[in-house]
Protein backbone atom coordinates (compact mmCIF):
# COMPACT_ATOMS: atom_id res chain seq x y z
CA UNK A 1 0.00 0.00 0.00
CA UNK A 2 1.23 3.30 -1.04
CA UNK A 3 -0.66 6.60 0.24
CA UNK A 4 0.11 9.77 -1.49
CA UNK A 5 -1.37 13.28 -0.06
CA UNK A 6 -3.67 16.07 -1.68
CA UNK A 7 -3.04 18.90 0.15
CA UNK A 8 -4.41 22.17 -1.62
CA UNK A 9 -5.91 25.44 -1.78
CA UNK A 10 -9.64 25.80 -1.46
CA UNK A 11 -11.67 26.50 -4.77
CA UNK A 12 -8.30 25.34 -7.13
CA UNK A 13 -9.30 22.30 -7.98
CA UNK A 14 -8.25 19.43 -5.67
CA UNK A 15 -11.85 17.39 -6.38
CA UNK A 16 -10.94 17.52 -10.20
CA UNK A 17 -7.48 16.28 -9.52
CA UNK A 18 -8.96 13.55 -7.49
CA UNK A 19 -11.77 12.76 -9.73
CA UNK A 20 -8.79 12.38 -12.52
CA UNK A 21 -7.10 10.11 -10.90
CA UNK A 22 -9.72 7.94 -10.09
CA UNK A 23 -9.94 6.89 -13.42
CA UNK A 24 -6.82 4.93 -12.82
CA UNK A 25 -7.34 1.38 -11.60
CA UNK A 26 -4.56 1.55 -9.65
CA UNK A 27 -5.50 4.42 -7.59
CA UNK A 28 -7.90 4.95 -4.53
CA UNK A 29 -9.51 9.05 -4.37
CA UNK A 30 -10.34 10.22 -1.14
CA UNK A 31 -13.23 12.64 -0.90
CA UNK A 32 -12.08 15.55 1.81
CA UNK A 33 -10.93 12.87 4.55
CA UNK A 34 -10.80 12.49 8.39
CA UNK A 35 -7.90 10.66 8.26
CA UNK A 36 -5.39 13.32 9.48
CA UNK A 37 -8.03 13.76 12.29
CA UNK A 38 -7.55 10.80 13.25
CA UNK A 39 -4.26 10.95 13.84
CA UNK A 40 -4.39 14.83 15.04
CA UNK A 41 -6.49 13.47 18.12
CA UNK A 42 -4.22 10.48 18.80
CA UNK A 43 -1.94 13.02 19.05
CA UNK A 44 -3.21 14.54 22.15
CA UNK A 45 -3.35 11.72 24.46
CA UNK A 46 0.28 10.86 23.52
CA UNK A 47 1.26 14.13 24.66
CA UNK A 48 -0.58 14.32 27.16
CA UNK A 49 -0.83 10.97 28.91
CA UNK A 50 0.96 9.99 31.88
CA UNK A 51 1.18 6.54 30.62
CA UNK A 52 3.38 7.79 28.14
CA UNK A 53 5.58 10.22 30.02
CA UNK A 54 6.50 8.20 32.29
CA UNK A 55 8.08 5.47 30.38
CA UNK A 56 11.27 5.83 27.95
CA UNK A 57 11.30 9.29 25.82
CA UNK A 58 12.82 8.03 22.24
CA UNK A 59 11.04 4.12 22.59
CA UNK A 60 8.08 5.97 22.52
CA UNK A 61 8.63 7.91 19.79
CA UNK A 62 10.07 5.24 17.76
CA UNK A 63 6.52 3.47 18.49
CA UNK A 64 4.21 6.85 18.19
CA UNK A 65 5.48 7.02 14.63
CA UNK A 66 5.50 3.42 14.07
CA UNK A 67 2.14 3.75 15.44
CA UNK A 68 0.42 6.92 13.12
CA UNK A 69 2.41 4.69 9.96
CA UNK A 70 0.50 1.76 10.72
CA UNK A 71 -2.62 3.58 11.36
CA UNK A 72 -2.25 5.96 8.08
CA UNK A 73 -1.67 2.40 6.07
CA UNK A 74 -4.11 0.42 7.89
CA UNK A 75 -6.92 3.03 7.14
CA UNK A 76 -6.60 2.40 3.87
CA UNK A 77 -5.88 -1.45 3.46
CA UNK A 78 -9.37 -1.53 5.30
CA UNK A 79 -10.85 0.64 2.54
CA UNK A 80 -9.83 -0.82 -0.34
CA UNK A 81 -7.91 -3.13 -1.99
CA UNK A 82 -6.27 -1.25 -5.09
CA UNK A 83 -2.88 -0.11 -3.98
CA UNK A 84 -2.45 2.83 -4.31
CA UNK A 85 -4.77 5.49 -2.10
CA UNK A 86 -4.52 9.42 -2.14
CA UNK A 87 -5.86 11.29 1.10
CA UNK A 88 -6.86 14.27 -0.06
CA UNK A 89 -6.53 17.03 3.71
CA UNK A 90 -5.70 20.73 3.19
CA UNK A 91 -3.75 19.68 6.68
CA UNK A 92 -0.79 17.59 5.52
CA UNK A 93 0.79 21.12 4.10
CA UNK A 94 1.40 22.03 7.60
CA UNK A 95 2.04 18.82 9.21
CA UNK A 96 4.56 18.40 6.99
CA UNK A 97 7.29 17.19 9.54
CA UNK A 98 5.33 15.13 11.33
CA UNK A 99 4.63 13.40 8.20
CA UNK A 100 7.80 13.07 6.78
CA UNK A 101 8.99 11.70 10.50
CA UNK A 102 6.28 9.06 10.12
CA UNK A 103 6.18 8.52 6.39
CA UNK A 104 9.20 9.55 4.76
CA UNK A 105 9.88 11.84 1.79
CA UNK A 106 5.69 12.03 1.38
CA UNK A 107 4.56 12.70 -2.07
CA UNK A 108 2.17 15.76 -1.65
CA UNK A 109 0.13 17.29 -4.94
CA UNK A 110 -0.86 21.07 -3.90
CA UNK A 111 -3.03 22.54 -6.64
CA UNK A 112 -3.15 26.13 -5.88
CA UNK A 113 -5.04 29.25 -7.56
CA UNK A 114 -4.91 33.03 -8.37
CA UNK A 115 -6.30 34.28 -5.12
CA UNK A 116 -8.38 36.55 -7.28
CA UNK A 117 -10.33 33.76 -9.24
CA UNK A 118 -10.29 31.80 -5.32
CA UNK A 119 -12.03 34.94 -3.92
CA UNK A 120 -14.53 35.41 -6.79
CA UNK A 121 -15.58 31.63 -6.16
CA UNK A 122 -16.07 32.80 -2.62
CA UNK A 123 -18.17 35.44 -3.96
CA UNK A 124 -20.25 33.78 -6.61
CA UNK A 125 -21.10 31.12 -4.09
CA UNK A 126 -22.10 33.73 -1.96
CA UNK A 127 -24.65 35.37 -4.40
CA UNK A 128 -26.04 32.10 -5.52
CA UNK A 129 -26.76 30.58 -2.29
CA UNK A 130 -28.09 33.60 -0.13
CA UNK A 131 -31.34 31.61 1.12
CA UNK A 132 -28.51 29.56 3.07
CA UNK A 133 -27.44 30.81 6.80
CA UNK A 134 -23.76 32.07 6.92
CA UNK A 135 -22.74 31.88 10.54
CA UNK A 136 -20.19 34.19 9.63
CA UNK A 137 -23.48 36.91 8.24
CA UNK A 138 -24.04 38.95 11.27
CA UNK A 139 -25.49 42.31 10.03
CA UNK A 140 -25.64 43.82 13.56
CA UNK A 141 -21.65 43.65 13.60
CA UNK A 142 -21.04 44.72 10.30
CA UNK A 143 -19.69 41.37 9.20
CA UNK A 144 -20.14 40.06 5.75
CA UNK A 145 -22.39 43.00 4.79
CA UNK A 146 -20.20 44.25 1.78
CA UNK A 147 -17.85 42.70 -0.69
CA UNK A 148 -15.21 44.54 0.70
CA UNK A 149 -15.67 42.99 4.50
CA UNK A 150 -16.51 39.42 2.95
CA UNK A 151 -13.11 39.77 1.03
CA UNK A 152 -11.36 40.67 3.80
CA UNK A 153 -13.09 37.93 5.89
CA UNK A 154 -12.06 35.25 3.51
CA UNK A 155 -8.74 36.09 3.84
CA UNK A 156 -8.65 36.23 7.17
CA UNK A 157 -10.34 33.28 8.11
CA UNK A 158 -10.86 29.63 7.33
CA UNK A 159 -10.51 27.93 4.50
CA UNK A 160 -9.27 30.31 2.24
CA UNK A 161 -7.08 32.59 4.99
CA UNK A 162 -5.83 29.39 6.89
CA UNK A 163 -4.77 27.90 3.34
CA UNK A 164 -2.92 30.70 2.26
CA UNK A 165 -1.14 31.07 5.45
CA UNK A 166 0.06 27.10 5.91
CA UNK A 167 0.87 27.66 2.02
CA UNK A 168 2.84 30.92 2.72
CA UNK A 169 4.86 28.96 5.53
CA UNK A 170 5.01 26.00 3.52
CA UNK A 171 7.39 27.90 0.72
CA UNK A 172 8.84 29.75 3.99
CA UNK A 173 10.00 26.65 5.59
CA UNK A 174 11.07 25.32 1.88
CA UNK A 175 8.25 22.60 2.62
CA UNK A 176 6.68 23.59 -0.99
CA UNK A 177 9.29 22.62 -3.33
CA UNK A 178 9.18 19.30 -2.24
CA UNK A 179 5.23 19.36 -3.13
CA UNK A 180 3.94 18.88 -6.61
CA UNK A 181 2.34 22.29 -7.42
CA UNK A 182 -0.63 22.24 -9.47
CA UNK A 183 -1.82 25.57 -10.95
CA UNK A 184 -5.38 26.05 -11.40
CA UNK A 185 -4.96 27.29 -15.44
CA UNK A 186 -2.31 24.59 -16.58
CA UNK A 187 -4.62 22.23 -15.21
CA UNK A 188 -7.55 22.93 -16.84
CA UNK A 189 -6.23 24.17 -20.08
CA UNK A 190 -2.86 21.48 -20.29
CA UNK A 191 -4.16 18.67 -18.31
CA UNK A 192 -1.90 16.02 -20.23
CA UNK A 193 1.00 17.63 -19.52
CA UNK A 194 0.08 17.97 -15.83
CA UNK A 195 -0.31 14.39 -15.71
CA UNK A 196 2.32 13.39 -17.46
CA UNK A 197 4.62 15.52 -14.66
CA UNK A 198 2.76 14.16 -11.90
CA UNK A 199 3.08 10.28 -12.86
CA UNK A 200 7.18 11.44 -12.83
CA UNK A 201 7.12 12.88 -9.47
CA UNK A 202 4.51 10.09 -8.17
CA UNK A 203 6.85 7.46 -9.91
CA UNK A 204 4.19 5.37 -10.88
CA UNK A 205 3.14 4.32 -14.11
CA UNK A 206 1.75 6.57 -16.54
CA UNK A 207 -2.16 6.13 -17.59
CA UNK A 208 -4.23 7.38 -20.33
CA UNK A 209 -6.63 9.98 -18.71
CA UNK A 210 -10.02 10.66 -21.03
CA UNK A 211 -10.03 14.73 -19.43
CA UNK A 212 -13.06 14.96 -22.08
CA UNK A 213 -14.82 12.56 -19.52
CA UNK A 214 -14.13 12.84 -16.04
CA UNK A 215 -16.91 10.93 -14.20
CA UNK A 216 -17.54 12.13 -11.03
CA UNK A 217 -16.53 8.88 -9.15
CA UNK A 218 -15.20 11.21 -5.90
CA UNK A 219 -18.16 12.37 -4.10
CA UNK A 220 -18.32 15.31 -1.14
CA UNK A 221 -21.81 15.52 1.08
CA UNK A 222 -21.78 19.29 -0.06
CA UNK A 223 -24.43 19.72 2.70
CA UNK A 224 -21.49 19.42 5.48
CA UNK A 225 -19.62 22.24 3.86
CA UNK A 226 -22.77 24.92 4.39
CA UNK A 227 -22.53 27.95 1.99
CA UNK A 228 -19.74 27.33 0.27
CA UNK A 229 -20.11 23.37 -0.84
CA UNK A 230 -19.62 23.12 -4.39
CA UNK A 231 -17.58 19.96 -5.04
CA UNK A 232 -18.90 19.29 -8.27
CA UNK A 233 -16.92 18.87 -11.42
CA UNK A 234 -17.47 19.69 -14.90
CA UNK A 235 -17.77 16.65 -17.52
CA UNK A 236 -14.89 17.83 -19.09
CA UNK A 237 -11.63 19.34 -18.57
CA UNK A 238 -11.28 22.72 -19.96
CA UNK A 239 -9.99 26.69 -19.52
CA UNK A 240 -12.14 28.63 -17.64
CA UNK A 241 -12.18 32.59 -17.63
CA UNK A 242 -10.36 34.93 -15.76
CA UNK A 243 -13.59 36.73 -14.70
CA UNK A 244 -12.38 38.26 -11.06
CA UNK A 245 -12.90 41.67 -12.16
CA UNK A 246 -16.10 41.56 -13.22
CA UNK A 247 -17.29 40.10 -10.01
CA UNK A 248 -15.05 42.03 -7.12
CA UNK A 249 -14.10 44.74 -9.34
CA UNK A 250 -10.60 45.86 -10.51
CA UNK A 251 -9.74 48.07 -6.94
CA UNK A 252 -10.34 44.73 -5.05
CA UNK A 253 -8.72 42.40 -7.26
CA UNK A 254 -5.71 44.87 -7.16
CA UNK A 255 -5.43 44.30 -3.86
CA UNK A 256 -5.91 40.85 -3.38
CA UNK A 257 -3.44 40.41 -5.87
CA UNK A 258 -0.95 42.85 -4.35
CA UNK A 259 -0.70 41.41 -1.26
CA UNK A 260 -1.36 37.45 -2.44
CA UNK A 261 0.46 37.28 -6.29
CA UNK A 262 2.97 35.25 -4.77
CA UNK A 263 0.75 31.88 -5.20
CA UNK A 264 0.94 32.45 -9.09
CA UNK A 265 4.36 32.44 -9.09
CA UNK A 266 4.88 28.66 -7.29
Amino acid sequence: MKVFFNSSLPRSGSTLVQNILAQNPRFHCSPTSGVLELLYGARQNFTTLDEFKMADQAAMKRGWLEFCKSGLEGFYRGVTNRPVAVDKSRGWMYFYEWLSAFYPNPKIICCVRDPRAIISSMEKLHRRNMHLHDPADQPAQMKMVSLESRVSHWLTSAPVGLGLERLRDAVNKNNASKFFIIQYDSLTCSPETVFKRLYQYLDEPEFEHDFLNVEQLVVDNDAMHGVYGDHKIGRSVKCLPKDWEAVLGKSVSDQINEQFGWVTTL
